[in-house]
This record gives structure tokens, sequence and C-alpha cells, in this order.
């Protein structure tokens, strides 16, 4: 968040707003409107900076393409590496620690109890 400019923010965050509410995305004129640039141009400018930092995703060549990768309000949130382990065998005593396929990046606020 903190390689945005406050433009590319109000951007992001009217994306975010506007999708959630009617379920899909603003056209380019409507982000022009609501957020004050002067020119498509200077929204597309905007969108290419969203989507480098891969806080969005367009296709090419198409209307409303846009799809938020990550939400602004999870955009700060601390996360961490959680294990998944496999399956274990029956028989002899085997650690769950020995079976561990691999990790998952979970944010914090969905984790309970020791850390």
């Amino acid at each position: 968040m903190d390689q945005l400019s406050s433009r590319a923010l109000l951007v992001y965050q009217y994306l975010f707003t506007y999708q959630r509410e009617h379920g899909f995305p603003p056209s380019l004129q409507e982000i022009m409107k609501e957020t004050g640039i002067n020119s498509l141009r200077g929204v597309t400018l905007q969108l290419d900076k969203l989507q480098e930092l891969k806080l969005i995703h367009r296709e090419k060549n198409s209307r409303r393409s846009l799809k938020i990768l990550i939400p602004p309000d999870q955009q700060a949130e601390e996360k961490m590496n959680v294990p998944l382990v496999g399956e274990i065998r029956a028989g002899e005593p085997v650690l769950a620690e020995q079976n561990i396929e691999e990790y998952k990046e979970l944010p914090i606020s969905l984790l309970r109890g020791r850390r």
C-alpha cells in the first residue's frame, strides 16, 4: 500500500467498493467520473500501476474485465505460514511434523490458540 499514490489508492478503493455493491467492475468512464481523473488515459495509467503491484488483473481487449486480487481491507493484514499435514499410517508412532506436505499462508485473524 505504501507504493501507491493517493490517486491510485483512490481508484483501488473505488474499484473494490463498486464491485462489492454491483457485482461487476466499473467502466473506465465511471472510474474517471468518480475519482476526478481528467482523462481515460489517466485512468488507464492508474490501473496499470495497480496491475504492476498485483493488486488487480485486467484482460486486454475486454470491457469491465477487472479482477481485484487483493481487497484493500486485507492488504495490511499480518499473515502466518501454517503447515498442512498429510496422511499418517497406522503402525509405528510417527510425529505429524514428519508428514508436513506444504505450508499455506493464512491471515492471523483466522487462527486461534497458540502462535
